[in-house]
């Protein structure tokens, strides 16, 4: 087990509720994860709406190694956008970084007036 920054119960005394952004991920369904036959493990990332970074997690093999990504992000002041766009070798532990912030960084950007507009025109389209 891996942590940085701050812990979900920490960051929930910190800001209000609608300015957190907690999303996990299950290892197992990282490919170099499924390779080495890993059965347990999750990846848990703390982030305000905006998109920065406040705390991680990470349970499973290789979270030591993994969870470094993410304290340089923290400690740098990166959002989740700079660490989805990031190029990650594959297939390794920290792919999962990627598809995490990847999913929390779309997901913050839908939930704005703009990303809703562009859901509902692609609506009309379906």
């Amino acid at each position: 087990m891996a942590q940085v920054g701050l812990t979900e119960r920490a960051a929930r005394k910190r800001h209000s509720a609608s300015d957190l952004q907690v999303m996990t991920f299950d290892i197992t369904k990282v490919d170099r994860a499924v390779n080495e036959g890993e059965r347990m493990g999750l990846l848990k990332i703390i982030a305000l709406r905006n998109g920065g970074i406040l705390g991680a997690v990470i349970v499973g093999e290789r979270a030591g190694e993994t969870i470094t990504e993410l304290a340089v992000a923290i400690r740098n002041r990166l959002k989740l956008a700079d660490l989805a766009a990031t190029i990650h070798p594959y297939p390794t532990y920290s792919s999962g970084v990627q598809i995490l912030t990847t999913k929390m960084a779309l997901e913050e950007t839908f939930s704005r007036r703009l990303g809703k507009v562009v859901q509902a025109i692609s609506r009309l389209w379906r």
